[in-house]
């Protein structure tokens, strides 16, 4: 088991590239990070996506199983999180090759079948694509393997905790996916072992009442994630034709169908009929997840799994088919070379895909209509992502995370790949060597741990940008962003996706809410959620569309927070707020007139003395009302004088911006938020808050003062 886990993890990192396909493998990140973030569900990371990328709500078991590593990588202050969690598949599609390994061995087959069929799992299925992603399919895959192979436990050799343990891994993966129902055929293997007729009926009313529970279990996850029970209103398009049509598609269609993506599904058919001579309720537990699993895809409308590789849906189920590889091995002797060259075409057949973008075989397909998976993916063989994966792929186009291209199409080697194709060849050897038992199976951890170390250690510098948005200047505004004393806010503001990959480099614990440009109201759920006493807001000006003016987040923020700098990085503006509290303040009357354009009533000032540390902040409230003409430049400033030096503010107009003649009438007054960060290393002393305005011809009049009005003291302490 070691040497097969050992082997297949290291060559998943080998193989590994760090970058979700789909807003779905986001979306999982991003309820993960809420987990630890906020202990809650909740994912506001994902306003925006109702705006641009629609992603449905889903279940939280894949989540929670994630959240551990989101924790480490936040603890660690310097690990890419993304690349992180994404070891999290890597790790369970190797575990659940030598599980299958395992089960293997209790069935009585011979080391050599099962390694086989672990291997055959690994290698020559769709798992080794999936174990590239954030999908939730390689958690169901491990948990269905798990319990089956804790039945046969049960069941085979007596040990009684693991029926618990089979019920609870097949319980719990419905509350990772609610489909995951269909795992209640495992329980065949441990219930149907008997021809004792009173045995069976003890076993059929078991099996009936789990039926029975399970059918709750999921319609409780399916309100969770839907809002109402799954029932009549959820077969309404469905028709026979239409269900036919959909299981053709899952496993022999060109588009989709596991038949193209993975050929050596057909020996399974022959390993599935010597494998139920011996052991028919084992055959039944690894053959009726797949096809109940197709046929409950054939009444959703969707079954295609969306943009992704082959019948996704469809994963969970291939590890229990692949033990029918087993009894193939042993019993078919004489079938062996063909089963063998079967194998390794399946094993070559997937290496296109591994090492390249399948994007661009699976475009043309994608492009070929709006139903392309349901018309055209069904008989045009020319579109074959697979096939044109296979014809189409090329060095050019590698997109592993140490070799891949970069923005302008050349190719970008990182020496770090040397160091895991390392970890690879010595895990082979150690396996051999463990293999004809000359090796302590103990040492084989450390070819995985070094792999792990390596690719996180070096991988982050060498990720993949995005058009608009290179590596350095994603680095640079995380780290702007992160700048903080923790905790605090960040929030994203962009249309475009591919973007999130900058916020891998966010540290420490923080909240964090990505919107819409096209969003113009609805942003008091950021100040209810805020964390900590900074706001950092990032305007994506880069991908922004004409027609949104992106302004209406700013300027509410403006209005409701205290700005204190901003920044540019590339096409991003940065800026960032002081959350400070908007009652308790005292107020100052201060009868001031600048000029004919404004009149200031009442000052307030948040805090009036600070000891030197990090994050203490000078917060200024005052009341401005318009007087006669507004300008159309004015530039309000506010500064702290000390005799050393000067602290200032950051400069703008009145709600830098957000308030302008058409909406700001004659007479009428507003509250102006202003902050000023004081430095660590600001000189101690008395310092004079000052404000005043600029205009186009320099500065205007204060109550007949030059250039400024003084509002109160401030005193820096040691």
């Amino acid at each position: 088991m070691a040497a097969i886990f050992g082997l297949l993890f290291t060559l998943y990192l080998f193989t590994f590239n760090g970058q979700f396909t789909s807003i779905d493998e986001f979306a999982l990140y991003a309820r993960a990070e809420s987990i630890v973030q906020q202990h809650s569900f909740d994912t506001p990371q994902l306003s925006f996506a109702a705006y641009h990328n629609h992603v449905g709500d889903s279940e939280p078991g894949y989540a929670i199983v994630a959240a551990p590593l989101y924790l480490i990588a936040r603890n660690s202050g310097r690990l890419n999180n993304i690349h992180v969690l994404m070891l999290l598949n890597p790790l369970l599609t190797a575990m659940t090759a030598a599980l299958l390994y395992a089960i293997a061995a209790q069935l009585g087959y011979s080391r050599m079948a099962g390694m086989i069929a672990a291997l055959t799992f690994g290698l020559a299925t769709l798992a080794w694509p999936y174990a590239r992603t954030f999908y939730r399919e390689p958690l169901v895959a491990f948990g269905w393997t798990a319990a089956l192979y804790s039945l046969i436990r049960w069941r085979y050799a007596d040990d009684k905790p693991f029926a618990a343990l089979a019920l609870a891994l097949i319980g719990g993966m419905v509350f990772v996916k609610a489909t995951a129902v269909v795992g209640i055929f495992i329980l065949l293997a441990g219930l149907a072992r008997t021809r004792d007729r009173k045995q069976l009926k003890r076993a059929a009313l078991a099996l009936t009442l789990l039926f029975l529970i399970a059918a709750i279990l999921f319609q409780i996850v399916y309100q969770l994630r839907y809002g109402e029970l799954w029932g009549t209103d959820s077969l309404t398009d469905w028709t026979m034709a239409a269900s036919v049509r959909r299981i053709y598609g899952q496993l022999f269609s060109p588009g989709k169908g596991l038949l193209f993506y993975m050929p050596v599904i057909t020996l399974t058919l022959p390993g599935a009929w010597l494998l139920s001579r011996d052991h028919r309720a084992v055959t039944l537990a690894a053959t009726m997840p797949l096809l109940t699993m197709t046929a409950a895809y054939s009444t959703y409308g969707a079954w295609y799994g969306g943009q992704s590789w082959g019948a996704r849906f469809l994963v969970p189920a291939l590890p229990l088919l692949m033990l029918t590889i087993a009894p193939l091995w042993d019993e078919a002797k004489r079938w062996r070379p063909l089963s063998a060259a079967v194998i390794g075409a399946g094993v070559i057949w997937q290496l296109p895909v591994i090492v390249t973008n399948w994007w661009a075989a699976y475009s043309p397909l994608y492009e070929s209509g709006k139903m392309a998976e349901d018309v055209a993916g069904m008989t045009a063989v020319s579109l074959s992502p697979p096939l044109i994966q296979w014809k189409s792929w090329a060095i050019s186009n590698f997109d592993l995370l140490w070799l891949h291209p970069d923005l302008d199409g050349i190719l970008h080697f990182s020496p770090f790949g040397l160091g895991l194709f390392a970890t690879v060849i010595i895990a082979g050897g150690m396996g051999w060597l463990i293999w004809r038992q000359r090796f302590a199976a103990g040492w084989f951890a450390l070819p995985p741990l070094a792999a792990a170390s390596i690719l996180l250690l070096f991988g982050g510098t060498a990720v993949t940008g995005y058009q608009g948005m290179t590596v350095l200047e994603g680095a640079q505004a995380a780290a702007w962003l992160n700048q903080h004393p923790e905790p605090y806010t960040v929030v994203t503001l962009s249309n475009e996706f591919h973007i999130y990959f900058y916020q891998a480099n966010f540290t420490g614990h923080f909240i964090h809410h990505w919107l819409s440009p096209d969003q113009t109201d609805g942003f008091d759920p950021i100040l209810d959620a805020a964390k900590g006493k900074w706001v950092s807001l990032m305007i994506d000006r880069v991908h922004k569309r004409p027609e949104a003016s992106g302004q209406e987040l700013e300027w509410w923020l403006n209005a409701h927070l205290f700005r204190a700098d901003s920044a540019w990085v590339g096409g991003y503006e940065l800026t960032r707020y002081a959350n400070l509290p908007l009652n308790g303040w005292l107020w100052q009357p201060a009868d001031l007139r600048f000029g004919d354009m404004f009149d200031v009533g009442l000052t307030a000032v948040y805090q009036q003395d600070f000891t030197r540390i990090d994050d203490n902040v000078v917060g200024v409230q005052i009341e401005i009302c318009r007087h006669e003409n507004l300008p159309a430049y004015h530039n309000l400033f506010v500064h702290l004088v000390g005799s050393e030096t000067v602290i200032h503010g950051f400069d703008g107009p009145i709600r830098y911006g957000g308030m302008v003649a058409e909406t700001w009438q004659d007479g009428e007054c507003l509250i102006e938020r202003r902050a000023i960060p004081i430095p660590a290393d600001a000189p101690p002393g008395q310092y004079d808050l000052i404000m005043g305005f600029d205009d186009e011809n320099g500065r205007v009049l204060a109550n007949g003062r030059d250039e400024y009005a003084v509002l109160t003291q401030i005193e820096i302490k040691e």
